[in-house]
């Protein structure tokens, strides 16, 4: 069971609460966390209002495996199975097949670019390739840069 809990940041006053039963059923559902982008709660697959507490939708998508979830201001990212992205705005969902993040919180968008850190060494999991990388986004790549 998820009990979400919101308060007002200036003086602490409750704002709302949820409370939802756990939604990702794979080891480790439970160790998810808030992440907030604009006025939206992500958590435990729902999207909530942050202001209201308003479930606006439930993902059905069946990600899954550990690891947790970050942001930037249009983008979630998380494991689905392996490295995976999910636009806000398009609701597409891209994953990179062979890469496996960490156990937590092991994608991190930073300054334009995903960064994931080798983090699985030693898992138990069968995944292609154990490496480090840094994804540039197309726009970046498409300016005739000879950066990668």
């Amino acid at each position: 069971m998820f009990h979400t809990y919101v308060y007002y940041a200036t003086d602490g006053v409750p704002l709302w609460e949820n409370h939802a039963e756990a939604q990702k059923h794979h080891h480790s559902g439970k160790l998810d966390h808030p992440t907030v982008v604009n006025n939206r709660l992500y958590l435990n697959k729902h999207v909530y209002d942050l202001s209201t507490g308003t479930v606006i939708e439930v993902d059905d998508f069946d990600w899954h495996g550990c690891g947790v979830m970050s942001a930037s201001g249009h983008t979630l990212f998380r494991r689905f199975e392996f490295h995976g992205m999910y636009n806000l705005e398009t609701k597409k969902r891209t994953e990179f097949l062979g890469l496996r993040s960490g156990c937590w919180l092991s994608l991190i968008p930073s300054g334009g670019l995903l960064l994931a850190p080798e983090s699985s060494a030693g898992c138990s999991c069968d995944h292609a390739i154990q490496t480090s990388i840094a994804y540039v986004p197309e726009k970046v790549r498409s300016r005739g840069t000879d950066s990668p």
